[in-house]
């Protein structure tokens, strides 16, 4: 991944209107292949100055397929009138990094208390004492916790999860929505609908799914649990959908199975 950045001067008094045509621009360069995300900040100190930030997968993502583009015309028609000088963009790669999150759990497992529980397979806890399960997803850009436990495990074998993950199945367990936290990476999450009701929530850039959300059950997520990585233990499974299950997978484990959802 490959930042892109500019300095953009623009001309004084005329601030409002840039802004108001970078709204409409945004969606332009939002849509181009290769495109992850973008900030623009203005300038405390010098108020007609911005800087412009944005993320592309490959640096010819940007250097030819939007600015080849026939979409880069629309942007140079709505914004570049209102630059003074006008800016040298330049591309950079990320060298070092570090979020607050990131140098706690650095300093926690320094000391040792984080790494010991996690071997001995014990859940880190808050200050209310609730346990606090961590995961993301295979670029890291997303991160996340809950602050619960994971109490039920459903398997579902039906053919839209198969599909979605790639496999025989998915694990998933229901969460309680207000319990979980998005650490960072809400720019990269998109989500797709194979059901008009329902949400499957994954990461923009390296694909990992993270959860799903029906718009009928708001106060329920339900995790993939192939990304959590504190430990879960867990009895309450079952398998569902079992009767679409992968002709190649046999259910072995000795879970209960249901035909399609489960039946209490």
């Amino acid at each position: 991944m490959i930042l892109e950045l500019a300095y953009l001067d623009v001309k004084v008094g005329h601030e409002n209107a840039f802004e108001t045509a970078f709204a409409e621009a945004k969606g332009i360069i939002a849509s181009m292949p290769g495109f992850v995300s973008l900030e623009l900040q203005r300038c405390i100190e010098v108020t007609n100055r911005y800087v412009l930030l944005v993320r592309w997968r490959t640096l010819e993502d940007h250097t030819v397929g939007f600015r080849t583009s026939p979409d880069y015309q629309r942007w140079k028609a709505l914004l570049h009138h209102f630059y003074d000088p006008f800016p040298t963009v330049e591309h950079y790669e990320k060298r070092v990094a570090i979020s607050a999150d990131q140098f706690e759990t650095h300093m926690t497992h320094s000391r040792g208390s984080s790494q010991d529980a996690a071997e001995a397979g014990t859940p880190t806890l808050d200050h209310r004492g609730d346990t606090v399960i961590v995961g993301g997803c295979l670029c890291r850009g997303v991160r996340y916790e809950y602050h619960g436990e994971i109490d039920e495990i459903s398997i579902c074998h039906c053919s839209q999860c198969r599909k979605a993950q790639g496999s025989a199945f998915v694990a998933v367990a229901p969460i309680a929505a207000e319990k979980f936290k998005l650490l960072r990476g809400e720019h990269l999450l998109k989500e797709y609908r194979a059901a008009p009701n329902k949400a499957r929530v994954f990461c923009s850039n390296c694909g990992s799914p993270i959860y799903s959300a029906r718009d009928d059950l708001p106060d329920t997520k339900r995790l993939r649990l192939g990304t959590v990585e504190t430990p879960v233990r867990c009895s309450n499974r079952y398998h569902i959908y079992a009767a679409s299950k992968a002709s190649w997978h046999e259910i072995t484990d000795g879970y209960p199975q249901y035909a399609e959802t489960k039946t209490s």
